[in-house]
Order: structure tokens, then sequence, then C-alpha cells
């Protein structure tokens, strides 16, 4: 079977798959913190919601960025819930 070019270029430059698919990587730590990676923008933020580009909106209390760069965004507080769009 052959292999896509994207799939072979991954493969040869040993990236994660995420980054050539548009895709995020989330780490939940307890209900205290959230690593999202390749997350691409900050949609909304308020200390109950943060809305992020990559379809993911993070519900809770006092939520806030702790880190922040330019493909990664550490977020922290109580978290509730996380919501997932299409």
């Amino acid at each position: 079977m052959k292999k896509d070019v994207k799939a072979k270029f991954q493969e040869a430059l040993e990236l994660p798959a995420e980054l050539l698919t548009n895709s995020y990587r989330m780490t939940l730590i307890d209900n205290t913190n959230v690593l999202i990676e390749n997350y691409k923008a900050i949609i909304e933020y308020e200390a109950y919601v943060i809305r992020l580009s990559c379809g993911l909106t993070i519900f809770g209390d006092n939520l806030n960025v702790l880190e922040i760069s330019a493909d990664e965004i550490i977020i922290g507080g109580k978290i509730k819930n996380i919501e997932f769009e299409n």
C-alpha cells in the first residue's frame, strides 16, 4: 500500500501527527490544569469560560492562562467541563 506524501513526510522527520493534520493534543491534569498543544488562537477569555479556535471550550471557575506560546497553552483553575466542537 502506498503512503501519502504527508505520512511519508511525518515519518521521515519524526513529527507528531497532529502538526500535519491540524489536530490538537490535550493533557488534563486532575481538574486544575489543562495543556493544549496546537491550539491556534483564543476566541473567548473569561474567568468562567475559555474558547479556543481548535474547537475546545473549557468551562470552570477562576480560569486563567498560566503559560502561552505560539502552539501551546496551559489553562489553570477549577475545570468543570470541556466541550468539543465538530
